[in-house]
């Protein structure tokens, strides 16, 4: 399983955990991948914060680095900071070693902790990949295992869907339970987001800080 190679990307595993019963208030979350080169990070964090809608960022250690403010600022409006290990790994986490495994969550999960003094606990795979083992390792260090039931191809900044275009195929995947996963380096997802969020509200959902109801 490749998030880089499919056009719509369901769930790879629905557990109870993540999709329960207590989806039926219509609640949803967003996750944002925020690797390295996401220039529209802030722009996204200034519409989240406009629309008081809360969500998951998953970085990786080179930008917590090069962006301390903007982790900062996460964490001060109220949303969630997630693992996506140190290097992101292109042929996943069950590529490496368990040891190496352990380290690419470790070292980011105690750099954040020491430099911002937050406990990071939920956990995304690097390209989606993940193992039996690996879902054991990261249970085992105290982390949660996420997932999402609705992504597309908007981390190809060279073809960006057209806003009206990206904005009702999220709309068409709108459900109770919902869990969006976009990526930061998107410039039509930052144009669309606000109207994303107005829209959804219309149709009677809201959206939750994860884990909140799932």
């Amino acid at each position: 399983f490749r998030e880089s190679t499919l056009n719509y990307l369901p769930s790879p595993r629905k557990k109870k955990s993540i999709l329960s019963e207590k989806i039926l208030d219509k609640n949803i979350s967003v996750f944002y991948r925020v690797k390295s080169r996401f220039v529209f990070i802030a722009w996204e964090i200034d519409v989240l914060k406009e629309k008081n809608c809360p969500a998951v960022f998953f970085v990786t250690m080179p930008y917590v680095k090069a962006n301390p403010e903007l982790i900062q600022r996460m964490i001060d409006e109220g949303h969630i900071v997630g693992n996506h290990s140190v290097t992101h790994p292109a042929d996943g986490m069950p590529s490496l070693s368990l040891e190496k495994q352990r380290t690419e969550i470790a070292d980011l999960h105690q750099y954040v902790k020491d430099n911002f003094n937050y406990d990071m606990y939920l956990f995304r795979y690097p390209a989606g990949i993940f193992s039996e083992q690996s879902l054991a390792l990261v249970q085992q260090m105290g982390y949660r295992s996420v997932f999402w039931s609705f992504a597309y191809r908007d981390w190809l900044t060279d073809d960006q869907p057209k806003p009206q275009n990206a904005l009702a195929t999220l709309a068409e995947r709108t459900h109770a339970g919902a869990i969006y996963l976009l990526h930061a380096v998107s410039k039509t997802n930052t144009e669309i987001m606000g109207d994303f969020i107005d829209q959804t509200r219309a149709a009677g959902y809201e959206f939750a800080r994860y884990g909140s109801t799932i």
